[in-house]
């Protein structure tokens, strides 16, 4: 961290949370928490740039794909509401 990214407790202002969003909050921790298995994960992104090196090593054309994806869900809140339902 920076300096300038440390702030004193007394400048940051207190959320002001609807009470629904409390109880969606308690609920996600509630079903999210579980131990964390990290060798249930992996990095495609460093993956993907191995990849880019192997073909640029071999002079092979390098093609960067961009993915456009649209929001699937109005507010933050439904999205987490349909989180919860998968689950």
């Amino acid at each position: 961290h920076y300096a300038y990214e440390i702030r004193g407790m007394p400048e940051i202002e207190e959320a002001k949370v609807s009470r629904e969003e409390l109880e969606l909050a308690k609920e996600l921790i509630k079903k999210m928490s579980m131990k964390l298995d990290m060798s249930k994960f992996k990095d495609e992104y460093a993956e993907a740039f191995k990849e880019m090196i192997k073909k640029k090593l071999k002079g092979e054309k390098i093609e960067v794909k961009v993915e456009e994806r649209e929001a699937k869900a109005k507010s933050l809140v439904d999205a987490l509401k349909r989180s919860l339902k998968k689950r």
